[in-house]
């Protein structure tokens, strides 16, 4: 459907006649920030060089893959892995960005050449590794 000049002038008269007070603009974007931001105690570090990447299945106790990184952070999260130098990615997660979303951006980061900084929260595989739940791409 082609829309004409009128019909385009109409519809920006429309668009301006709907106002609301400044007390409405909060209110909105009060309700937009608490229904949306999920609330998470975490820990996140600063970008860090990744030196290997494994994936598993999950006929091996768990499917996912755990990312090595460098430096080490010791005792990340509470976790037991002396070294700190690892996370675990689960693939079984169904929120956003899934497990396989957050696995191809360490891939994409290996592989360009860039470091990553995670944000993990909680322990898995016993309590030995931090999981993942955000990656973020550094230059």
């Amino acid at each position: 459907m082609v829309w004409s000049g009128c019909q385009w002038q109409t519809m920006a008269r429309r668009i301006r006649s709907v106002r609301i007070g400044w007390g409405g603009v909060y209110a909105v974007a009060w309700a937009f920030l608490a229904s949306s931001t999920p609330v998470v105690a975490a820990t996140a570090f600063t970008p860090a060089s990744i030196t290997n990447v494994a994936i598993y299945s999950g006929s091996s106790g768990g499917t996912g893959a755990y990312v090595v990184f460098s430096p080490g952070i010791p005792n990340l999260e509470g976790c037991s892995n002396a070294a700190g130098n690892q996370v675990w990615i689960d693939f079984t997660s169904t929120s956003e960005p899934t497990g396989e979303s957050l696995y191809a951006t360490v891939l994409a980061a290996w592989f360009a050449g860039h470091t990553v900084a995670f944000e993990v929260n909680g322990c898995v595989d016993g309590g030995l590794l931090p999981l993942v739940y955000q990656v973020s791409i550094t230059p």
